[in-house]
């Protein structure tokens, strides 16, 4: 997914409490969580995970 999709996606997300599914590639669930703020949770979990893989990709070099 590009970033101008995951944007839009992200923007459309309601800013009230709720609940939400991780999954990775092929579907598998890695974790489901409560939020009290569902589009602030889901930019931070994004945020990180996006910076997890530079940091990640960029050590193996």
């Amino acid at each position: 997914m590009n970033k101008v999709v995951l944007k839009q996606k992200l923007s459309i997300l309601p800013e009230s409490p709720g609940c939400y599914i991780y999954k990775d590639a092929a579907g598998e669930i890695l974790y489901i969580g409560k939020s009290k703020n569902l589009k602030k949770t889901s930019e931070i979990l994004f945020y990180e995970d996006a910076n997890w893989k530079n940091s990640a990709s960029s050590s193996l070099y």
